[in-house]
């Protein structure tokens, strides 16, 4: 008896607090209510009330694994932890998807401080559609609001292409998100797997850009090592003779000097007769004024003989040709 009377009181109470609960108004900034989608095989949900959110469709995914996520995020929010619930809100709305999970991801992401990440949600929450209007317009309000302080950035590419950036992580293309203002670097992983070159994308608060991944990046060219040009050997070899000469120039003023001195000590010498001691002096003359010429052509032949070592080791070498003609050969070329 006590049995058949607990049962009908149970079920009294409970639906009296699921219409209170129903009732209960939202408070500003905390999640919207009937925002879990219903598990499979409960009753169809009783036509929503104007200015409720209008109820998930039923999409294929995981309705359990949705509904523990919504309520561990509406845990995780209460308790203060808005990134915790925004993770969860996200998620739940990814396994099933319904738009309140994504506005409830927006405002947990703008309690956390991440415009970005809300401006994102936002916007996912109304492109799939189902907000009564009052959330749809503070929706856009808010999204509206968020984007003056924020770029967007639209990145195609092949199919497979992956690609990371900023709080998007390992992403499909197409894609668009938001970013803050300033350079974002995208790294790419091809559909192969191997890493793609990244890129540098400056955004700007309040603008839209774009970047497309090429399907088939542009292969490095080859790069033959760098080879010095040829050096024509002509002025060095100039140069060797000239400097040759200046040795020699100074070989012959260094023994015509020697000789010098020679008739110089006979001029002087007693025991030579009048006539030796002229002729030893004629000698000695002539003896200075060509180690003189030796040594100025030693200082001319080693100038020259620099001169044209240095021109040599700058000069290119110009092609030598050979040519054949009825009146002979003809020999062309640069020195």
């Amino acid at each position: 008896m006590r049995s058949r009377v607990r049962q009908p009181l149970l079920a009294i109470l409970g639906a009296f607090a699921l219409i209170l609960a129903v009732a209960a108004p939202a408070r500003g900034g905390d999640p919207i209510p009937d925002a879990v989608p219903a598990r499979s095989g409960d009753p169809a949900p009783a036509p929503a009330r104007s200015g409720d959110p209008a109820p998930a469709p039923a999409r294929s995914g995981d309705p359990v694994a949705a509904e523990q996520l919504d309520r561990q995020a509406r845990t995780a929010f209460a308790n203060g932890d808005t990134r915790a619930a925004a993770y969860a809100f996200e998620e739940s709305a990814r396994l099933f998807e319904h738009p309140s999970g994504y506005f409830n991801a927006a405002r947990a992401w703008e309690r956390a401080s991440e415009p970005a990440r809300a401006a994102d949600a936002y916007q996912r929450a109304l492109a799939l559609g189902g907000l009564d209007d009052a959330l749809v317009k503070q929706a856009t309000e808010r999204l509206a609001a968020l984007e003056a302080t924020l770029g967007t950035l639209s990145v195609t590419g092949p199919p497979g292409t992956r690609i990371t950036v900023g709080h998007l992580k390992d992403a499909d293309l197409p894609v668009k998100l938001h970013l803050s203002a300033g350079e974002q670097r995208v790294e790419v992983r091809l559909a192969d797997g191997t890493q793609g070159a990244a890129s540098i994308v400056r955004i700007v608060a309040g603008a839209s850009a774009t970047l497309e991944i090429p399907a088939h990046p542009p292969a490095r060219p080859l790069v033959p090592p760098l080879v010095p040009p040829p050096t024509s050997r002509a002025p060095s070899v100039v140069g060797a003779l000239f400097l040759g000469a200046s040795v020699l120039s100074v070989g012959g003023a260094a023994v015509m000097g020697g000789f010098f001195l020679d008739q110089r000590s006979r001029i002087t010498d007693p025991a030579r007769t009048h006539d030796e001691q002229q002729a030893a002096h004629d000698a000695a003359a002539g003896l200075q004024v060509g180690a003189n010429v030796a040594v100025v052509s030693a200082v001319i032949f080693g100038g020259a003989g620099l001169t044209f070592v240095l021109i040599g080791s700058q000069r290119t070498r110009a092609p030598a040709a050979i040519t054949l003609r009825p009146g002979g050969l003809t020999f062309t070329g640069s020195f």
